[in-house]
């Protein structure tokens, strides 16, 4: 009895209009097992979310993980630069957008360290490192956001410059040349100072990487030829190599 009084007073609460065709028992019954099912609804629903929101997570850390094994595969480790698979991947890029838009076109750079091997031998690798390292900085700091620069391997840097003026580019080239051969750092108490010698060719819609590659490449051979006449046996006007 004490039991019957309690759903009558459960089904009173309610405050919902009764059917007249079913006890109050009854109507009480029923109101429960559709407030369990909505329940139950309710709690399936969030953990259906829930899974949804790991699963997202899930593939959020994936996509994570995807990109940063891609910057290792297109990353020098030494400079932080790209390497040359990632220069390759950046200049098809280009001449895509260059195919999507109205562009002048760039100019593709490659610049090589004169004096990196005497580095390493008279003073070891950690300077000829600390060389590289410091010739890339200043090539991150010498150029657009939309532009690229790349360790290619060795003594070899090479870098693009997008959407720009064959005349102003061979401009820009010159003032990274200038920049990289006042570049001078400390080790161990001696000052030692960085040569760099670059060639450049310029590049449109339809260009083939290694055709362009390769005439900077023989434009850089005619600067260092130039250069070494100038310098003599590694000697730079303005003082030796090392002080």
């Amino acid at each position: 009895m004490r039991h019957t009084d309690t759903i009558l007073q459960d089904a009173n609460s309610f405050n919902l209009e009764q059917p007249k065709n079913i006890t109050p028992i009854k109507y009480a019954e029923q109101h429960k097992a559709v407030t369990r099912t909505e329940s139950t609804s309710a709690a399936m629903l969030k953990h259906a979310y829930d899974m949804i929101e790991e699963a997202e997570l899930k593939i959020k850390e994936q996509e994570e993980r995807i990109r940063a094994l891609e910057d290792l595969a297109t990353t020098d480790e030494m400079t932080g630069l790209y390497n040359r698979r990632g220069l390759e991947i950046t200049f098809d890029r280009e001449l895509a957008r260059m195919g999507r838009q109205n562009s002048r076109g760039g100019m593709m750079v490659i610049i090589d360290l004169d004096d990196l091997k005497p580095i390493n031998d008279t003073y070891g690798h950690i300077a000829g490192d600390k060389a590289l390292q410091l010739v890339g900085e200043a090539l991150l700091s010498s150029i657009r956001s939309q532009d690229a620069a790349a360790r290619i391997g060795g003594d070899e840097f090479t870098i693009l410059l997008v959407d720009i003026d064959g005349d102003l580019a061979a401009q820009k080239a010159q003032q990274i040349q200038e920049r990289l051969n006042k570049l001078s750092f400390d080790h161990h108490g001696r000052r030692i100072a960085i040569s760099a010698s670059l060639g450049f060719a310029t590049y449109e819609e339809g260009d083939d990487f290694e055709e362009v590659y390769c005439n900077a490449d023989t434009a850089l051979y005619d600067n260092k030829k130039e250069r070494k006449a100038v310098r003599g046996n590694f000697i730079r006007k303005e003082g030796p190599l090392f002080s």
